[in-house]
């Protein structure tokens, strides 16, 4: 992942800057099987608000001993923001 930018936002017509953006879904990875993809922007983790590469690592982490995390996306095809429920293998 990878901080959004002001730059970043506005090509995408974000009101604010916030999240992280995916640059990367490994093939057959938990993100990869509940549809993640590369320029999806990730805006919570858990119920907290990430906003740079830092704080995400350190949230997922967080989560590693759990079953799974719920993370608040912007689907970068459609625009539409919603829940998902990601694993932790």
């Amino acid at each position: 992942v990878e901080k959004v930018t002001p730059k970043i936002a506005k090509e995408i017509g974000l009101r604010r800057v916030t999240g992280v953006i995916i640059k990367n879904v490994e093939p057959n990875s938990p993100a990869a099987k509940v549809g993640l993809e590369v320029g999806d922007i990730i805006f919570r983790v858990g119920n907290r608000e990430v906003d740079n590469e830092r704080e995400f690592s350190s949230l997922v982490s967080k989560y590693a001993k759990q079953d799974g995390v719920v993370l608040l996306v912007r689907d970068h095809k459609t625009g539409q923001v919603g829940y998902v429920m990601v694993p932790i293998e």
